[in-house]
Protein backbone atom coordinates (compact mmCIF):
# COMPACT_ATOMS: atom_id res chain seq x y z
CA UNK A 1 0.00 0.00 0.00
CA UNK A 2 1.20 3.43 -0.62
CA UNK A 3 1.90 6.08 1.69
CA UNK A 4 -1.81 7.88 1.24
CA UNK A 5 -3.52 4.84 1.52
CA UNK A 6 -1.87 3.71 4.90
CA UNK A 7 -2.40 7.83 5.79
CA UNK A 8 -6.07 7.65 4.81
CA UNK A 9 -6.71 4.19 6.61
CA UNK A 10 -5.07 5.69 9.73
CA UNK A 11 -6.96 8.70 10.06
CA UNK A 12 -10.17 6.24 9.24
CA UNK A 13 -9.59 3.95 12.08
CA UNK A 14 -8.49 7.09 14.49
CA UNK A 15 -11.93 8.62 13.74
CA UNK A 16 -13.75 5.39 14.63
CA UNK A 17 -12.39 4.90 18.03
CA UNK A 18 -11.90 9.00 19.40
CA UNK A 19 -15.37 9.80 17.37
CA UNK A 20 -17.39 6.76 16.28
CA UNK A 21 -17.93 7.85 12.67
CA UNK A 22 -16.46 7.74 9.52
CA UNK A 23 -13.82 9.83 8.48
CA UNK A 24 -15.66 11.27 5.13
CA UNK A 25 -17.89 12.64 7.77
CA UNK A 26 -15.35 14.23 9.92
CA UNK A 27 -14.46 15.59 6.30
CA UNK A 28 -17.48 16.73 5.20
CA UNK A 29 -18.45 18.74 8.33
CA UNK A 30 -14.64 20.32 8.86
CA UNK A 31 -15.14 21.31 5.01
CA UNK A 32 -18.82 22.49 5.80
CA UNK A 33 -17.56 24.11 9.45
CA UNK A 34 -14.56 25.97 7.71
CA UNK A 35 -17.30 27.41 4.97
CA UNK A 36 -19.11 28.66 7.62
CA UNK A 37 -16.41 30.20 9.55
CA UNK A 38 -15.08 32.13 6.15
CA UNK A 39 -18.85 33.51 5.89
CA UNK A 40 -19.85 34.26 9.38
CA UNK A 41 -17.15 33.77 11.99
CA UNK A 42 -14.04 36.19 10.63
CA UNK A 43 -15.88 38.82 11.97
CA UNK A 44 -16.72 37.90 15.65
CA UNK A 45 -12.50 37.33 16.14
CA UNK A 46 -10.67 40.11 13.42
CA UNK A 47 -10.91 43.23 12.25
CA UNK A 48 -11.42 41.94 8.86
CA UNK A 49 -14.25 42.81 6.90
CA UNK A 50 -14.94 42.69 3.37
CA UNK A 51 -16.82 45.78 3.15
CA UNK A 52 -15.10 48.80 3.26
CA UNK A 53 -15.75 51.57 5.20
CA UNK A 54 -16.17 54.99 4.13
CA UNK A 55 -16.58 58.32 6.01
CA UNK A 56 -18.37 61.66 4.63
CA UNK A 57 -18.02 64.66 6.85
CA UNK A 58 -21.29 66.71 7.15
CA UNK A 59 -20.57 69.70 6.15
CA UNK A 60 -22.18 73.00 8.51
CA UNK A 61 -25.36 73.69 6.60
CA UNK A 62 -26.13 69.86 6.44
CA UNK A 63 -25.25 69.83 10.67
CA UNK A 64 -27.34 72.45 11.28
CA UNK A 65 -30.66 71.77 13.28
CA UNK A 66 -32.59 75.30 12.91
CA UNK A 67 -33.59 75.30 9.36
CA UNK A 68 -35.98 78.00 9.53
CA UNK A 69 -35.87 80.86 6.96
CA UNK A 70 -35.12 78.27 3.91
CA UNK A 71 -37.31 77.90 1.09
CA UNK A 72 -39.90 75.18 0.90
CA UNK A 73 -41.90 73.39 -1.94
CA UNK A 74 -45.05 75.24 -3.26
CA UNK A 75 -46.76 73.16 -5.99
CA UNK A 76 -48.95 76.39 -7.34
CA UNK A 77 -45.80 78.61 -7.63
CA UNK A 78 -42.77 76.16 -7.92
CA UNK A 79 -43.95 73.65 -10.78
CA UNK A 80 -44.50 74.02 -14.18
CA UNK A 81 -43.05 77.67 -13.58
CA UNK A 82 -40.26 77.25 -16.07
CA UNK A 83 -40.04 75.05 -18.84
CA UNK A 84 -36.27 75.18 -19.15
CA UNK A 85 -35.28 73.46 -15.76
CA UNK A 86 -36.29 71.36 -13.40
CA UNK A 87 -36.56 71.93 -9.19
CA UNK A 88 -35.28 69.61 -7.05
CA UNK A 89 -36.94 69.46 -3.69
CA UNK A 90 -36.45 67.00 -0.21
CA UNK A 91 -39.21 64.87 -0.28
CA UNK A 92 -38.89 64.54 3.67
CA UNK A 93 -38.60 68.05 4.42
CA UNK A 94 -39.82 69.79 1.55
CA UNK A 95 -35.88 72.29 1.42
CA UNK A 96 -34.86 73.49 -2.21
CA UNK A 97 -32.20 71.42 -3.30
CA UNK A 98 -31.50 73.41 -6.70
CA UNK A 99 -32.40 72.79 -10.25
CA UNK A 100 -31.68 70.52 -12.89
CA UNK A 101 -31.48 71.49 -16.50
CA UNK A 102 -35.13 70.36 -18.46
CA UNK A 103 -33.54 68.42 -21.36
CA UNK A 104 -35.57 68.38 -24.56
CA UNK A 105 -36.22 65.46 -27.13
CA UNK A 106 -33.78 65.69 -29.04
CA UNK A 107 -31.33 66.23 -26.28
CA UNK A 108 -32.43 62.99 -25.08
CA UNK A 109 -32.10 61.54 -28.56
CA UNK A 110 -28.42 62.55 -28.27
CA UNK A 111 -27.59 61.29 -25.10
CA UNK A 112 -29.17 57.94 -25.89
CA UNK A 113 -26.68 57.64 -29.05
CA UNK A 114 -23.86 58.47 -27.47
CA UNK A 115 -24.30 55.84 -24.43
CA UNK A 116 -24.68 53.52 -27.26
Amino acid sequence: MGVFTVTVVALDAACDNYLGCDILAVALVAIIGAKMWSWFGQDLLTAYSPTPQVIVKAEDEERCRDLSGRRKFNYEAEWGKSHTSVPCWDPATLFYLGELKAHSEADVHKIIERAR
